[in-house]
């Protein structure tokens, strides 16, 4: 008398259940690797666009003060800069001359690494979710008046990772004309 069988058996039902564990496990490995990948990219671009805008400021700051010379009086850790503009050209639209315009007191733009910030005029610019590396600096080449200030300075990550920028900006260094 045989008996036909309809159901699983209990070797299958805990084949089937190894198999599941073992492919969730899988997949669950994959995803965790994909998360992780997308939140390394993710932070990267986001230093990417943090340490862009910080060079377009402090560039745009050295363009803004147009300097004629410079002064290293300042004080900052990682070097400090003050910018000097003690006059500019100015268009007589009556004669059509351009004549220099002597300011009564220069006009000073104060640049600065220390404390792990980068300083403009005594306010510490915004890095967002990075924090200023301490490695950053401030350095200015005097090449027989051709005058360059590089700032270079890192982002460093909640991870623990560290991306570098450097901001540029040249000038001639020039005397009051007389």
């Amino acid at each position: 008398m045989s008996r036909s069988r309809r159901g699983v058996t209990l070797p299958e039902l805990l084949g089937a259940i190894v198999v599941l564990a073992l492919v969730t496990s899988l997949l669950s490995a994959v995803a965790f690797a994909m998360l992780r990948a997308i939140d390394r990219v993710a932070v990267s671009e986001s230093a990417e666009t943090t340490g862009l805008h910080l060079i377009a400021r402090l560039e745009n700051a050295m363009e803004d003060a147009g300097p004629n010379t410079y002064s290293l009086s300042c004080s900052g850790a990682g070097g400090c800069v003050v910018l000097i503009q003690e006059y500019v050209y100015e268009y007589d639209p009556l004669d059509g001359s351009i004549d220099p315009l002597v300011h009564p007191s220069p006009l000073e733009t104060t640049l600065s690494v220390h404390d792990g910030a980068i300083w403009i005029d005594g306010v510490a610019v915004g890095a967002g979710a990075f924090t200023i590396g301490p490695a950053s600096s401030l350095q200015v080449v005097d090449d027989l008046g051709a005058i360059t200030v590089t700032i270079a300075f890192d982002l460093l990550a909640a991870d623990g990772r560290t991306f570098p920028f450097t901001a540029t900006y040249e000038f001639t260094e020039s005397a009051i004309p007389a």
